[in-house]
């Protein structure tokens, strides 16, 4: 299960807070609703997405698709998990993103 973080206090590793209460909610209610089915369908909006809004430093077109092929394709597992609502797989999803987020944030970044 994830770990609470204060509110106010931002950790300096990647941390997709948004999506990460998404899946605690799902997860009491049984299953995501179709608003984050939406949301997870749309580059801008899914978990990748949030990852672009707080870390723009990453590489990414203009559309919000990232340029990393990691980060694709964690993008569409996590897609389907949150569908078929696998709530441990998108924990982990969750986690890969934010190490992937992690990794790109230090290496030099080509434009």
């Amino acid at each position: 299960m994830f770990q609470d973080i204060p509110s106010g206090n931002p950790p300096a590793y990647p941390y997709l807070e948004g999506w990460r209460a998404r899946i605690v909610q799902a997860r009491q209610r049984g299953s995501f609703t179709s608003q984050d089915e939406y949301c997870v369908s749309h580059w801008n909006l899914c978990a990748v997405g949030e990852a672009k809004a707080k870390y723009p430093e990453v590489n990414y077109e203009g559309n919000g698709l990232p340029r990393e092929m990691d980060l694709r394709t964690l993008g569409g597992v996590f897609t389907y998990q949150v569908r078929e609502n696998y709530f441990d797989g998108c924990e982990q999803t969750i986690a890969d993103i934010e190490n992937a987020i992690a990794h790109l944030r230090r290496a030099p970044v080509e434009r």
